[in-house]
């Protein structure tokens, strides 16, 4: 019997921005402030290295407009970018064994 290996997972992304990265990415992760755990909505670009965030200004749940544009903010504080759902990473699956007739699906009775 082969040994069962967990599945693996796709490394979190460390960067991201709207309109580069992709809308399967976007959808699946979430952008977290370090210090309090809490979720910051709204973001267009974060990068966790640099620790910069670029989000839209939400007062009351609504955006806020600056004239024709949707006011933002860049600021610098740490975060953190976690997969809502990890996705799994493409693992072949392992290959019968040769010496194995009832892996190659031969019926010897």
């Amino acid at each position: 019997m082969a040994k069962q290996f967990p599945t693996a997972l796709v490394a979190a992304v460390t960067a991201i921005a709207a309109g580069e990265t992709s809308d399967e990415v976007l959808r699946n992760i979430r952008v977290v402030d370090a210090a309090t755990g809490e979720e910051i909505i709204r973001v267009i670009s974060a990068d966790a290295v640099a620790g910069t965030v670029t989000r839209f200004v939400v007062e009351d749940g609504n955006l806020v407009r600056e004239g024709n544009a949707f006011a933002t903010v860049t600021e610098e504080r740490a975060i953190r970018i976690e997969w809502i759902v990890p996705p799994e990473a493409s693992v072949e699956a392992e290959p019968p064994v040769a010496s194995d007739p009832a892996a190659q699906g031969e019926d010897h009775a």
